[in-house]
């Protein structure tokens, strides 16, 4: 798999940070995921999208989780820079 960051407007390094309008703190972490892709806005060139979500979220014994097959996957922000899940 060869991957190419993503790019467009307000796009750094291929990373495009959302904020959202409700605290993560407590939710699900699927639905954080899910409204923070909801939150990109149109003319971005991706296909594959790893949302990096705050520890307050709920994850319970997790360090991330994915669709799979698909194209999103997100992750705790503790863990999201570590080798063991990438």
């Amino acid at each position: 798999m060869n991957l190419i960051p993503a790019t467009g407007t307000g796009v750094t390094n291929g990373v495009y940070e959302v904020t959202l309008a409700t605290s993560v703190s407590g939710r699900d972490t699927e639905e954080v995921a899910l409204e923070a892709v909801a939150a990109l806005p149109t003319g971005l060139d991706y296909e594959l999208v790893m949302v990096v979500e705050p520890s307050t979220a709920t994850w319970g014994n997790t360090a991330g989780i994915a669709y799979y097959p698909g194209t999103i996957s997100w992750y705790n922000d503790k863990w999201a820079a570590t080798s063991i899940v990438r």
